[in-house]
């Protein structure tokens, strides 16, 4: 899913509405007794991260290569339909046996999905419903089996082209891992970062914080690699805010 045109103004300033709130929300906050902030409103942070999980994130499809996983192998998996092999439409089965390197021009388009993320990697847990691989040539860098009309017979490998995106159901907890860097979005739940923030309200209060959680509302987080080799990190949080 590509992600929208309207969170490039991310960062131009404070009045940004984020995909499912109508107008700039409520601006509220109070101070704990242990020294955190909850806000009600807008506010935008940037600094280090360390970690960063959301149950409901988007971002745009992951170019190859990439590489499928499931925690138990041999449970899961996933099966392809419409795979052009030598001009012939066949159907790619991956049972999950062993992790599934693919390469080629087609990538992943991951929906709405879980994702946790530190400096090691984003991991998108892609279990739960349709996800797709976008059009072009693909090649399945394990054991698979291919065939058409209920027969199917293993293979070390396979390459083949998809016309159009190819819709497939991930079973037994399949995931991937890919690299940090890239921009990630919310339009609905929570969220929580780590590291070391300077958060900005849209009232113009200005705080430190080691924590920003997002009890529910809206997000945006852009990371990329600064010179140290730490995770920076620009992001806007719209809706239940705790700072700490």
């Amino acid at each position: 899913m590509v992600l929208a045109a309207a969170s490039l103004v991310l960062f131009s300033g404070c009045n940004h509405a984020a995909a499912g709130h109508a107008g700039a929300p409520t601006t509220t906050s109070t101070t704990t007794a242990a020294g955190a902030h909850t806000y009600r409103g807008t506010a935008q942070f940037t600094g280090t991260l360390t970690a960063f999980r959301a149950p409901d994130a988007l971002t745009d499809p992951i170019p190859t290569p990439f590489t499928l996983t499931v925690p138990d192998a041999g449970r899961g998996g996933f099966t392809i339909t419409g795979a052009d092999i030598d001009g012939d439409e066949e159907t790619i089965v991956w049972s999950g046996g062993r992790p599934l390197p693919v390469t080629g021009t087609c990538g992943l388009d991951v929906g709405e999905v879980p994702v946790v993320l530190t400096p090691a990697g984003a991991t998108f847990a892609i279990d739960g419903g349709a996800r797709a691989l976008t059009a072009g040539d693909c090649m399945f860098n394990s054991s698979v089996a291919v065939g058409n009309g209920g027969l199917a017979e293993p293979v070390p490998s396979v390459s083949f082209l998809l016309h159009t995106d190819a819709a497939f159901k991930p079973t037994g907890g399949t995931s991937v891992t890919v690299g940090p860097v890239r921009r990630y979005e919310g339009h609905r739940g929570a969220a929580e970062a780590t590291g070391t923030f300077t958060v900005t309200t849209q009232r113009g209060d200005t705080w430190r914080a080691t924590r920003v959680t997002l009890g529910n509302g809206t997000w945006i987080l852009d990371v990329t690699k600064a010179a140290s080799g730490a995770l920076a990190v620009q992001a806007q949080f719209s809706g239940d805010l705790t700072v700490a």
